[in-house]
C-alpha cells in the first residue's frame, strides 16, 4: 500500500476523485492523468476535481510531494513550543519519509532471488542506444533495423530464386510467410536487417555469374586477386563487399542486386527493394 499517492481509473464520466492520505498544504498535491500533469480544483480537503472527465480506463494518480528543502517551522530561542508547530515539523518528516518509501517501492530492484531485476510490470523509458553486445535494446532501435517486406516483394524474391535455380540446374522452392522468406534446402530465413535468398546450389551459380559480369565490365565492382591489390584484371578473381551498409539504398524496379552476407544495416539506414526489383544476399553454404 502506498502512503503518499492513490491511483484511480477513469470511466469517461467521473471528474471528481477522493483520496485518503494527509498533506500539509494543498500545493503539495499533484494530479497526473496517464502521466500528464493536469490542473485541478479541490471541492473538499480530501477530493480533487478535473475540468474534463478522464477517458475510460485512464490512469489518474493523485500524489503528495512534501518539500524537503526547508522546514515548515523555524524555531527561535524563547519561543513557545505549541502543538501545531510541533505537529507540523513531525508531519513534514513523516510525509517525506513516506514519499521516499513509496519511491523506493516503485523502483526497479532485484527479485527475491537477487539474480534478476524486476520492473514490477512497468515500462522502462529514456534508455540510450546500445553500444555493447549485452546492452539493453529499445523498441525504437529495433524498429530501425527491421525490414518490412510486402507480399509483392516476397513474390519477386521467390521469382528471383527460381530463376537462379534454373540457371544452375538446381531445385529451388520458396515459401512465403509473414515477415519471413524460407527457402528450401538451405532454410535461409529473413532476420533483422537481413534478406537471405537462395539455396547453396543457386548461390554458387549466382556468384559465378556476378564475378564474370564484374570482371568484364569496367567499374562493375571491387575486386582483388593475384596481386593482392584492387584491380579489374582477369587475375583479380574475388569480388569484395563490405559487411555493413552505412548509407540509404533503393533497388529500383528495373534493377537486380546481390552481395555476400550476412549483411548488417546500420542504425538509421534504410534498404528498400521496389516492387519488381530483386535483391539477393548470399550466405556461405551450410
Amino acid at each position: 500500500m502506498a502512503y503518499s499517492y492513490e491511483i484511480k481509473t477513469g470511466d469517461g464520466a467521473t471528474s471528481t476523485f477522493t483520496f485518503s492520505f494527509n498533506y500539509l498544504e494543498a500545493i503539495h498535491l499533484t494530479v497526473l492523468v496517464d502521466g500528464v500533469n493536469t490542473t485541478y480544483t479541490m471541492p473538499t480537503v480530501s477530493s480533487i476535481q478535473l475540468s474534463v472527465a478522464p477517458d475510460n480506463a485512464a490512469n489518474v494518480k493523485i500524489k503528495r510531494t512534501t518539500p524537503v528543502e526547508t522546514s515548515t517551522v523555524d524555531f527561535v530561542d524563547g519561543s513557545v513550543l505549541g502543538e501545531t508547530d510541533l505537529d507540523s515539523v513531525i508531519l513534514q518528516l513523516l510525509y517525506v519519509t513516506q514519499e521516499a518509501f513509496d519511491d523506493a517501492a516503485d523502483s526497479i530492484k532485484p527479485d527475491a532471488a537477487g539474480v534478476t531485476w524486476d520492473a514490477v510490470s512497468k515500462k522502462i523509458i529514456n534508455v540510450a542506444n546500445p553500444t555493447s553486445p549485452q546492452d539493453a535494446v529499445t523498441k525504437a532501435y529495433t524498429d530501425t533495423l527491421a525490414l518490412a517486406i510486402t507480399a509483392s516483394e516476397v513474390a519477386a524474391a521467390a521469382s528471383a530464386v527460381n530463376s537462379a535455380g534454373s540457371a544452375s540446374a538446381a531445385s529451388t522452392s520458396a515459401t512465403e510467410a509473414t515477415a519471413k522468406v524460407v527457402l528450401a534446402q538451405d532454410e535461409v530465413t529473413l532476420a533483422t536487417a537481413q534478406v537471405v535468398l537462395a539455396t547453396a546450389q543457386a548461390q554458387a551459380s549466382a556468384v559465378s555469374a556476378a564475378e564474370s559480369l564484374a570482371a568484364s565490365t569496367p567499374g562493375g565492382g571491387y575486386f582483388k586477386g593475384d596481386s593482392g591489390a584492387i584491380g579489374n584484371a582477369a587475375s583479380d578473381i574475388f569480388r569484395i563487399n563490405a559487411k555493413t551498409l552505412n548509407g540509404d539504398v533503393t533497388i529500383n524496379a528495373n534493377e537486380y542486386a546481390q552481395c555476400m552476407g550476412p549483411l548488417t544495416v546500420a542504425a538509421g539506414v534504410s534498404l528498400t527493394v521496389a516492387t519488381g526489383g530483386r535483391l539477393e544476399i548470399r550466405l556461405p553454404p551450410v
